[in-house]
């Protein structure tokens, strides 16, 4: 209010608005502290700046593209979205519709599935009964009860599975990323469903899980 010369219920209102459209966060309401929001990730990608998340994750996925030759992809988590921030593509790389600062919905992608294996019962239930479970392909699971189940077992495995929900030729695996204990994205591995049986399956579901449980050490 001081630096614009404006009143302060002028800012308010800015401040508001900011809130509402994710540039600013509230992280303390009494003391009207407020942080950068996930907005600002969107922006910086647009604007091809670096983020320092970025230059830790990007390691290991270059890692896992050189193993498996496939297309790596790293989301935040941002509310009932995942908002993609990195893609690393291969030599053989699947078209895709993921492209970086795009968003999807958390229940038909391999990133937004490995998210909401670190719900509890309840917030799982929320999310769902909030949620419109509209149809992306054939395999895209719409039923709430078999959406309840997979994300279990995604929870058991460690990572999730995602056979051609949000992509008709796509197959991933992907699996959560914590900061300071907290879910905050997801790393995932992605390739053409057809050259991905079962064993493959879970070789890359072991190695995705391995892998993101290294960068929430780092993160933490």
């Amino acid at each position: 209010s001081k630096e614009l010369e404006i009143p302060r219920s002028s800012v308010d209102d800015i401040v508001k608005a900011l809130v509402f459209k994710n540039y600013l966060y509230c992280c303390d309401e009494s003391l009207k502290l407020y942080q950068l929001g996930n907005k600002i990730f969107e922006l910086s990608l647009k604007m091809r700046e670096k983020r320092e998340i970025l230059d830790i994750v990007t390691p290991f996925l270059r890692e896992l593209v050189d193993e498996f030759n496939d297309t790596l992809f790293f989301g935040l988590k941002d509310e009932d979205d995942v908002l993609y921030l990195s893609k690393i593509e291969s030599s053989k790389t699947v078209r895709t519709t993921a492209v970086l600062g795009s968003r999807k919905s958390l229940y038909y992608t391999g990133l937004g599935k490995a998210i909401l294996s670190t719900y509890s019962e309840k917030d799982l239930e929320e999310y769902i009964s909030r949620t419109k479970l509209e149809p992306k392909t054939d395999y895209t699971i719409i039923d709430s009860d078999k959406l309840k189940k997979d994300i279990l077992e995604t929870k058991k495995r460690g990572y999730s599975i995602d056979y051609r929900e949000g992509d008709i030729e796509v197959s991933c695996v992907a699996a959560p990323i914590y900061q300071e204990g907290k879910i905050f994205g997801a790393i995932s591995l992605a390739g053409l469903y057809t050259t991905i049986d079962g064993e493959e399956t879970k070789r890359r579901g072991k190695k995705i899980k391995d892998t993101a449980e290294k960068i929430s050490e780092i993160l933490n």
